[in-house]
């Protein structure tokens, strides 16, 4: 029920038991109704029970572009534990990050430099080099590989959405919403984006600026933006 989360799209924790949290707002609801319902509990169906409902997992592109577009840690955590099942691995995340290290490798954008530990980024000793973000991004958006194109399709339009929605705002920045499409990543004194846009003269251009030990986290995104808009200003 919402993603389990505690506070209706906050990003905050999650409920316990999801399940139960699912069983108790069907349960107001069948209330609300005028449906009496005498207790919520766990159970299992009997054979042959007939089946009322069901649901199936969007699929996986889909899964990606919501992750990207609400920068959703928790998604990202999970999926790279899918990616190291998908593999023939255990669902660990040690395993998640040597089947994503052995795909990159395939694809031929493996950087030695990088240092992945996580799947969200959350991780402080997760360092990927910008080259390797824009190689990913070359890769995605290849005719060879459609299977990859989530990753370009799912990143937020500057001003418009997502993580992005509320930045781009200013006189030197503007001129990016609606054009720079792009991944925000953020810790303190650690801020990023990489993506893609279409420049003045109607290039396609695919780009990642990294900002290490920022002394402003609010000029470090500032900057970061308006490099953005700059770079959809131009002749290239």
């Amino acid at each position: 029920m919402d993603e389990g989360r505690t506070a209706g799209g906050s990003p905050g924790p999650r409920v316990t038991d999801p399940a139960a949290d699912a069983a108790d707002t069907f349960a107001a609801a069948l209330t609300k109704q005028g449906i009496t319902v005498s207790s919520v509990k766990a159970g299992r169906a009997t054979k042959g029970v007939k089946k009322v409902a069901q649901v199936r997992s969007a699929p996986l592109e889909q899964i990606v572009q919501q992750l990207l577009l609400t920068s959703d840690n928790d998604a990202a955590e999970v999926l790279l534990r899918q990616v190291a099942l998908a593999s023939g691995r255990s669902g660990s995340s040690a395993d998640g990050v040597r089947a994503v290290r052995a795909r990159l490798t395939k694809l031929g954008v493996w950087d030695a430099n990088a240092r992945i530990n996580d799947g969200s980024g959350l991780a402080r000793q997760t360092t990927v080099p910008a080259d390797l973000l824009v190689d990913v991004l070359r890769v995605a958006a290849s005719p060879k590989h459609p299977e990859l194109r989530g990753v370009l399709t799912g990143l937020p339009v500057a001003g418009v959405e997502g993580s992005l929605r509320a930045r781009y705002d200013d006189t030197q920045t503007r001129v990016g919403r609606g054009v720079v499409r792009a991944k925000t990543g953020t810790l303190s004194k650690v801020h990023a984006l990489a993506g893609y846009l279409r420049t003045a003269d109607g290039s396609q251009v695919a780009f990642a600026f990294v900002v290490n030990d920022a002394d402003d986290d609010y000029a470090a995104q500032v900057w970061l933006d308006r490099v953005g808009a700059a770079l959809s200003r131009c002749g290239c």
